[in-house]
């Protein structure tokens, strides 16, 4: 078995375990979307030539006026990339739009893995999502005082 085939198999099977509203698989082209609980969706896409599963979540727009102090936060917990197990926060188009993503070796990976590693994935992006949305002047408080990265910073590793 190739480690698409392999990485299309777990996609299978971590749905029910993670009691997932479903996973598409995109035209065959080694990509799924997962919906988490119909509202909140990770892309899965498979690299073969780097043998790596890399993540992607929408956590949402900042609000214009906050937008700097959330790039600023967005930056310094890219910097934690030790205790963030390699989760990564990113700017899409003109919008600002945040994105969060992850990379996972195929090489090892199992259904309980991927799993506990999607599992973390979601919980991280639902505090990134509360951060984001967050009234701009709690925001720009919360900056000023708390560490600058959202609670729990390691809890994703890849």
């Amino acid at each position: 078995m190739s480690n698409a085939e392999l990485v299309s198999d777990l996609m299978v099977e971590v749905g029910p375990i993670l009691e997932l509203h479903g996973i598409v698989e995109i035209n065959g082209e080694a990509q799924w979307v997962l919906d988490v609980d119909g509202e909140l969706a990770v892309v899965a896409e498979y690299f073969e030539a780097d043998n790596r599963l890399f993540l992607t979540a929408d956590a949402g727009v900042p609000d214009p006026s906050a937008r700097l102090v959330c790039y600023e936060l967005l930056l310094a917990y890219n910097a934690m990339w030790r205790q963030t197990g390699g989760v990564r926060m990113a700017v899409n188009g003109e919008d600002g739009a945040v994105l969060q993503i992850a990379d996972i070796a195929v090489d090892g990976l199992d259904a309980a893995k991927l799993a506990t590693v999607l599992r973390n994935f979601i919980g991280k992006l639902g505090e990134w999502i509360d951060i984001i949305e967050m009234d701009p002047e709690q925001s720009a408080a919360n900056a000023a005082g708390a560490p600058a990265a959202p609670n729990g910073a390691g809890a994703v590793r890849v």
